[in-house]
């Protein structure tokens, strides 16, 4: 593909699905999506973030933590994508990006959960629930009850960013149905898993540059909760269904195989044991599926 005709062509388009999972039923999703356009595209440039909010008892506003994490993702990245749209983009420059990016969207989400914690404080009926250690650590540091994950993408004409803290998996698919993982798989960080609310935040966000030069683009990027990955056996079996997806689309187009994976996480949802997300960035002419 010549570079000149994909900058001029390519758009993309965004999808997102969600199914809590049987045992939070009866309570409010600490998943959250987020995708820039609202309307899910066509657009030349498209954004998406999918985070998961914490479900141990000191992260009782994790629901709210992952709303604002992926606002402040969606907002950081696009605003960044925006302004390099113009510039040539090389591997070499991904420290300044990782550095800026990391920088502004904790503060962003710093901010925010800071301003709720001062408008809506901690109501002794959840401290109360927490061992003496818990509650002393969340009234010192009113960011760990939002704590949350955070994986984003977002594409262009000539290449997109990936964005990751803590577990999920981000799959890349190209035309052929072959799938790439751009992270490594996360590591804890001592009994828990990287979240936006510790201190070392900043320096555990991790940002990935994917170059189109003469190759294609992605067919899609997948974002997945780890809710997703965990109740199908793993990354290596979420990867394998990530190509079931690509020849769903491919026959399909987006609509149909909308309608099929929002059916198959409906039967699954008995299965599932956390909150399941899954965020989708499509090429708008894979989007379209095959033309009779």
């Amino acid at each position: 593909m010549n570079p000149s005709v994909a900058t001029r062509t390519t758009t993309w388009v965004c999808r997102g699905f969600a199914a809590p999972s049987a045992a939070h039923a009866a309570k409010p999703m600490q998943d959250a999506i987020l995708s820039r356009p609202a309307g899910g595209g066509p657009a030349e440039l498209a954004t998406v973030a999918v985070c998961d909010g914490h479900g141990h008892a000191k992260h009782f506003r994790s629901g709210i933590g992952s709303k604002v994490a992926a606002t402040a993702a969606v907002e950081s990245l696009s605003a960044l994508m925006k302004q390099l749209a113009r510039t040539e983009v090389r591997e070499s420059m991904l420290p300044v990006f990782r550095a800026k990016l990391a920088r502004e969207i904790y503060d962003r989400w710093q901010e925010i959960v800071a301003r709720h914690a001062a408008c809506e404080p901690f109501p002794e009926r959840r401290l109360g629930k927490l061992t003496e250690g818990e509650r002393s650590l969340v009234e010192r540091f009113p960011q760990v009850a939002y704590g949350s994950t955070m994986l984003a993408a977002s594409f262009g004409a000539r290449f997109g960013l990936l964005v990751r803290i803590g577990d999920g998996v981000i799959a890349c698919c190209n035309d052929a149905g072959e799938t790439q993982l751009p992270f490594q798989e996360a590591e804890k960080q001592g009994p828990q898993t990287a979240s936006l609310s510790l201190p070392n935040a900043v320096d555990l966000i991790e940002v990935r540059l994917v170059s189109y030069g003469s190759d294609p683009p992605p067919a899609f990027v997948a974002l997945a909760s780890d809710g997703y990955p965990d109740a199908v056996g793993g990354v290596q079996e979420f990867l394998r269904r990530v190509k079931v997806f690509h020849g769903l689309m491919r026959d399909q187009g987006v609509g149909g195989f909308a309608k099929e994976l929002a059916r198959h996480l409906q039967d699954e949802q008995g299965s599932l044991f956390d909150d399941t997300t899954i965020g989708l960035l499509i090429r708008s002419d894979f989007a379209a599926g095959r033309r009779s």
